[in-house]
């Protein structure tokens, strides 16, 4: 099963990008029930040591809560593929502001 990282505000999004997939994905706005914050991570991260190697995010920019998910997905050794920013901002273009250095993205 994949796994779409994504902003609680996007989940109609990630619930989209399932559809495109075309197979079942771990949608935690839909999936994990949305209790404590501690809960919520744990669920998480339970199911994404559970998911396929692949992890896509859709990300608001805000989201702290996908921040530690992506975290979780790196020390998984899981693959990262980032769909897309609200705002289009690029990925390679964001994260370079957030390191104020170059980044260099390679998509597979």
């Amino acid at each position: 099963m994949k796994f779409i990282i994504h902003s609680l505000k996007l989940t109609d999004e990630a619930i989209e990008l399932e559809t495109d997939i075309g197979e079942p994905c771990y949608i935690p706005g839909r999936d994990t029930p949305q209790t404590e914050v501690d809960e919520i991570l744990k669920a998480n991260l339970l199911a994404l040591i559970e998911s396929d190697d692949d992890v896509y995010v859709i990300w608001d920019g805000s989201s702290l809560g996908t921040l530690f998910d992506m975290g979780s997905a790196y020390a998984l050794g899981k693959a990262i593929w980032p769909v897309y920013l609200v705002g289009n901002r690029s990925w390679p273009a964001f994260f370079s502001s957030m390191i104020g250095g170059e980044i260099k993205y390679e998509n597979k």
